[in-house]
């Protein structure tokens, strides 16, 4: 080889190749909770590609996350997981200059920032069977009533199951951990023989009468169970759980500049409120309202008023005292 060939060579193989940016956006999300044309748009409007990956639970998803570093771009996950995905490093830190759509967001919900931004708000009720739960007024120390023993579906899921034992045990506002309180509604409640299911299979359960109480979210219950004559869905009078989903940004993420613009773009007035009619949860985006569909605009099946949101009970993660709670509702589940 010539000498100045060889040289050129020399000098191309020691220059480092120029890394190029991947085209690729990892959207981790619950199941069957994505609206794919959405994502197509935002794939038209910036050139990125989204992949979707799904989870089905929240011990799911913390696994992946932490067996997976880099796997993920942008989460939606609980709001109550915020204090969770800081403290392990999960998630980083959001760069609102790059996200300015979260100036949207209910101010009033901003306070999980810098690292996560509510995206849809759900609220946790009892679906019922109006005939055979004839109260006018219901509170959720019904399903202690030997009344409906064999007759009562939970939600699958322990921090829904014993933020209700909490309400019952007169504890859910005041941060206490009455253990001795909460054993004694989880002996009670366990007489009752209630079912565990996810919110579908309970208003399915509901639906064919095999039971008369479940426990369910508003927007599940909208879609599957809110023509169904003789239902109806309560929010009881001694409070209910309200949750937020969150829009996260991996701390590990091989994209943040398009984590980032997806971000953005999902806090879209527009996009929010796909999201709400499809799903029939509220968006937590200020002017999403302008761009709900007949069935969601102005339900308050779907928009809980103001005056009935002050009897809500934040979802918030319990800290220190998971364990005791994953063991309170594991006894609950196997009939104390």
């Amino acid at each position: 080889m010539p000498f100045a060939l060889a040289a050129l060579a020399l000098a191309c193989a020691k220059e480092p190749a120029q890394k190029a940016l991947p085209r690729n956006v990892v959207l981790y999300n619950w199941e069957d909770y994505t609206v794919r044309p959405a994502l197509a748009a935002f794939e038209k409007r910036t050139g990125f590609h989204v992949v979707l990956k799904e989870f089905g639970t929240t011990d799911e998803a913390l696994a992946q996350l932490q067996t997976n570093p880099g796997a993920f771009d942008v989460i939606i996950a609980d709001c109550e997981n915020t204090q969770l995905f800081r403290d392990t490093k999960l998630a980083a830190p959001l760069d609102t200059s790059a996200i300015p759509n979260a100036a949207l967001v209910d101010p009033g919900l901003r306070s999980r920032a810098p690292y996560a931004l509510p995206f849809q708000r759900a609220v946790t009720g009892l679906a019922v069977d109006a005939a055979a739960v004839p109260d006018a007024e219901i509170r959720w120390e019904i399903l202690l009533d030997p009344r409906f023993g064999g007759r009562i579906a939970l939600l699958d899921d322990m921090r829904e199951v014993t933020d209700v034992m909490r309400i019952v045990a007169g504890i859910a506002r005041d941060g206490r951990h009455d253990f001795a309180a909460l054993d004694e509604v989880g002996r009670r409640l366990a007489a009752n023989r209630p079912a565990f299911g996810d919110t579908l299979e309970n208003l399915e359960a509901l639906v064919a009468g095999r039971v008369a109480l479940a426990m369910t979210y508003n927007g599940d219950f909208l879609l599957a169970g809110g023509n169904r004559p003789g239902l109806r869905f309560v929010l009881p009078a001694d409070g209910f759980r309200v949750e937020e989903d969150c829009l996260f940004v991996s701390a590990d993420g091989l994209n943040p500049i398009a984590a980032n613009r997806l971000v953005d773009f999902l806090l879209r007035p527009e996009i929010g409120a796909r999201w709400s009619n499809s799903f029939g949860y509220e968006s937590t985006v200020r002017g999403a309202e302008r761009f709900y569909d007949q069935r969601i605009a102005g339900n308050p099946l779907v928009q809980t008023p103001a005056d009935v949101l002050r009897r809500a009970i934040v979802a918030e993660d319990l800290g220190a005292s998971t364990p005791r709670y994953e063991q309170l509702f594991h006894r609950l589940r196997r009939g104390w």
